[in-house]
C-alpha cells in the first residue's frame, strides 16, 4: 500500500473551516488553521505567558511610537489563519468583523511550549516567510532566542537565523533596532 497525497482544500472547504472557528469563538483554546486542518491548543501555561509578556514590555518600549505590539491577535497570512503570540505592526492595525486580521506584520514572535514544538519549529517558521513577514523570533522554553531575519517568500525560508541565548545578546537593525537580551525576559530558571 502506498500513501496517497492530500489534495488541497478548495476555497469552500477553507472558507467553512474560517466559518467554523469564527463561531468557537466562546472557547478558552486558540484556534489556527494550518496546512487545512484546524488546531486548537488550550491557553498557554502561565510560564509560557509571562515570558510573553516580558517579551512584549520590552517589544513597546524599542518600536517607534506610531507602531503597534498586539499579542496574541489572530491573522491570516499567506492562506494560514494563525494566532501568534505577538505580532509587531508598524501602524495600528484595525480589525473588523472578521475572526482573523487581514495585515501583515513586520514581527512575529511564538514562544514555544510543550504542545507546540513542532509548529512553531517548522511549520510557522516557513509561513511567516512565506507571508513576507521581515521578521520570526522563536523564543524556546529556556529563554534562547532564534532570530529568523531576511524572508524568502519563495520558498519559505529565511536568509539569516541567529541564536541567541541567555547571557548573550545580539543587535537587531530590522525591521527596528533593539538589543536581544534573552536574559531580560527570563524572571526565574524554568
Amino acid at each position: 500500500m502506498t500513501a496517497q497525497p492530500i489534495e488541497p482544500l478548495g476555497e469552500a472547504d477553507l472558507a467553512a473551516l474560517v466559518h467554523f472557528v469564527e463561531t468557537q469563538t466562546e472557547s478558552d483554546g486558540r484556534f489556527e488553521i494550518i496546512g487545512g486542518e484546524i488546531v486548537v491548543t488550550p491557553p498557554p501555561k502561565p510560564r509560557h505567558q509571562v515570558m510573553a509578556n516580558d517579551i512584549a514590555r520590552l517589544l513597546i518600549r524599542a518600536v517607534p511610537d506610531d507602531w503597534s505590539v498586539e499579542p496574541e491577535l489572530p491573522v491570516q497570512l499567506a492562506g494560514e489563519y494563525v494566532v501568534p503570540d505577538i505580532s509587531v505592526y508598524d501602524h495600528a492595525p484595525i480589525p473588523g468583523d472578521e475572526q482573523y486580521l487581514d495585515d501583515l506584520p513586520r514581527l512575529v514572535v511564538e514562544v514555544e511550549s510543550a504542545n507546540n514544538l513542532r509548529r512553531d519549529r517548522i511549520e510557522k517558521t516557513a509561513i511567516y516567510a512565506k507571508a513576507g513577514v521581515d521578521a520570526y523570533w522563536r523564543v524556546e522554553r529556556d529563554g534562547a532566542a532564534h532570530l529568523h531575519l531576511g524572508p524568502r517568500p519563495e520558498d519559505g525560508t529565511w536568509h539569516v537565523v541567529h541564536s541567541v541565548r541567555p547571557g548573550e545578546s545580539f543587535a537587531v537593525v530590522e525591521p527596528f533596532e533593539i538589543d536581544v537580551r534573552p536574559a531580560s525576559w527570563l524572571r526565574w530558571e524554568w
